[in-house]
């Protein structure tokens, strides 16, 4: 009558708890009645914890040390299981986050590579022990959040150029600016210096430099500006940064023929004596070398000078009729282009 393990394949204290046999004995003439046997299972240790997979956490950047970033979820076969030795071992090559051995919550331990901008996400191996049994490694997602930390830097060096006036909402050019942060929108745009004569205008959504009053806008009076512009990422203000407009000269001055200029020359000369050479000044600069189509439009009747087109020098050109007694002056009206 003793009882003993046939096949142990379902003898699991998970599975079923205890046993009640039923069971009759014979004296070889006669059968007995039947009687329950009931058979009590002990409980083993005998499963390993398993942590469930796919699971994921998220933390912002730059969070603070010991911030929770989650508890790890785990399961066991075996009632009443207890878990210990959780422990990170692998993917936590910044050495950023910490877990609790006795509870499995996950927390950051050094936050000084804690940022979006270098590393996005985490994958860490992470096991747990029953007390008996460890578990396999699995991997658990943490995701960082990224925040607005960083000021945006109006890119350095940059230079427009734009023609003396110019109408008003011509637009010079957009200026650039840099953010770390991920999908910045740059806004409110400013000038915050060097806008003296208020040329300029800059509109606060795009960054795009436009004339905004043309009145002073003269390469003779001022040749280039300087001004400092800042940006907002909608936290943060950047450091003023300079950009350069260069005014480019336009021919846009007649030039003037110099008062008064008187020259002599003695009568009956021979045809082509120089007599002497008009000045004429330009405010635009660099045109003073530049000068042609000389010409004579009055005062030349008798046809005695010439003016050379290009240097403004008068010569003799027919001395027919240079005589002191037929006249003793001439009066020339004279004109000239800068091109």
């Amino acid at each position: 009558g003793e009882i003993t393990i046939l096949d142990n394949t379902y003898l699991d204290y998970e599975r079923n708890g205890s046993h009640n046999l039923t069971l009759t004995v014979s004296d070889g003439l006669h059968t007995s009645a039947e009687e329950s046997v009931f058979i009590q299972m002990y409980d083993e240790n005998d499963n390993a914890p398993v942590i469930a997979n796919g699971q994921s956490f998220n933390v912002d950047e730059n969070a603070s040390n010991s911030t929770s970033v989650g508890t790890v979820s785990v399961t066991d076969a075996d009632l009443n299981t207890h878990y210990t030795d959780w422990t990170i071992t692998g993917g936590n090559t910044d050495g950023i986050f910490a877990i609790n051995a006795a509870s499995g919550e996950i927390s950051i331990v050094d936050n000084t590579n804690l940022d979006f901008e270098q590393t996005e996400s985490y994958t860490l191996s992470i096991t747990v022990s029953d007390g008996s049994n460890t578990s396999l490694a699995e991997n658990i997602r943490i995701d960082i959040n990224d925040l607005n930390d960083n000021i945006p830097v109006v890119t350095a060096n940059q230079t427009f150029n734009v023609d003396e006036n110019k109408a008003y909402n011509t637009i010079i050019g957009t200026v650039m600016a840099t953010d770390n942060d991920a999908g910045t929108s740059f806004s409110a745009w400013k000038i915050t210096a060097g806008n003296t004569d208020g040329i300029f205008e800059l509109n606060a959504s795009s960054g795009e430099i436009s004339i905004a009053d043309n009145t002073n806008l003269d390469y003779e009076t001022t040749t280039s500006y300087a001004i400092s512009l800042t940006v907002s990422d909608g936290t943060n203000i950047s450091a003023s940064e300079t950009v350069n407009i260069d005014v480019n000269p336009i021919n846009d001055i007649a030039p003037i023929i110099t008062c008064c200029q008187v020259f002599d020359v003695v009568e009956n000369v021979d045809n082509d004596t120089r007599i002497g050479k008009v000045s004429a000044s330009d405010a635009d600069a660099g045109d003073d070398d530049f000068y042609t189509d000389w010409i004579i439009v009055a005062g030349n009747e008798d046809g005695i000078f010439k003016i050379d087109e290009n240097s403004g020098e008068i010569t003799i050109l027919d001395n027919t009729y240079l005589d002191y007694e037929r006249n003793g002056s001439h009066n020339l009206t004279l004109t000239v282009s800068d091109g």
